[in-house]
């Protein structure tokens, strides 16, 4: 799983309105770097995912997302492909 990917699919399910896919994809987000071996940049940009996907959950989880603009960037920002690094992965 990359982070590409994974930002990608939490945007999307969010776009949605898919409330239970959003929650999915989130979950999935928290998970995606175990047992991977990855290079530093990648690694970083998954933590950083798995970070918004925990405060995210953890904001749904009290009744909404206080800051869903911030959110939106920064999912926008990690699901911007890097330029020359193709995203094969899924979350």
């Amino acid at each position: 799983m990359d982070a590409v990917a994974c930002a990608k699919g939490i945007l999307n399910t969010w776009e949605r309105g898919d409330l239970a896919g959003l929650e999915a994809a989130l979950h999935s987000a928290q998970r995606a770097a175990a047992g991977q071996a990855l290079s530093t940049e990648e690694e970083e940009r998954l933590q950083l995912l798995e970070g918004i996907a925990g405060q995210m959950r953890r904001e749904m989880a009290h009744g909404g997302i206080a800051q869903p603009e911030t959110y939106r960037r920064l999912l926008r920002h990690l699901a911007a492909n890097p330029a020359g690094k193709p995203s094969f992965f899924r979350c």
